[in-house]
């Protein structure tokens, strides 16, 4: 991902992250892979977060 899609995929991440009440402590969006690094509240399933 490069320019305008990279900036993209970062705003519709914080969006749903906003969302959902998940805290983003670290991420970063790479030409071909995105690393996170989340805190969510106990009661969420990973699994259903990440269909987010």
């Amino acid at each position: 991902m490069k320019g305008d899609v990279q900036k993209r995929c970062r705003e519709l991440l914080i969006q749903i992250c906003e969302a959902e009440g998940i805290e983003i402590l670290k991420g970063v969006v790479s030409s071909d892979h995105v690393h996170m690094h989340i805190e969510y509240a106990p009661k969420q399933n990973v699994s259903t977060i990440l269909k987010a």
